[in-house]
């Protein structure tokens, strides 16, 4: 099921790449796994790495169930304006890409 997960997802790639300013990548597919969750994983480069001719360090990888139901919309929705936020908001954008890992979560909010 991972392979057909990430061949899934290296394809929606190749169609489309979601790149927004400031370094932050949000690559989405479809899980066909028949889960009914949304999955966000969250990736950082150390420096900057290329893809499509841009610059990235922060990569939100959000996996949408196939079947969405009002609840999991409204989440989903809530999820997207979350990574919104913190690729706009300076300060939490900073201490993520300055992630120490042998430091709590809470680092994150440090700077609000």
């Amino acid at each position: 099921m991972l392979h057909s997960f990430i061949a899934d997802w290296k394809a929606r790639e190749r169609k489309s790449s979601n790149i927004f300013g400031d370094g932050v990548a949000l690559p989405h597919v479809i899980d066909n796994s028949g889960l009914k969750r949304i999955l966000v994983t969250v990736g950082l480069f150390k420096m900057p790495t290329s893809f499509d001719g841009q610059k990235v360090r922060v990569v939100f990888l959000v996996a949408i169930p196939k079947q969405l139901d009002a609840n999991l919309s409204r989440v989903l929705s809530q999820v997207y304006d979350l990574i919104r936020s913190i690729a706009a908001n300076g300060n939490i954008y900073n201490n993520l890409k300055n992630y120490d890992s042998t430091r709590s979560i809470i680092q994150l909010m440090e700077a609000i």
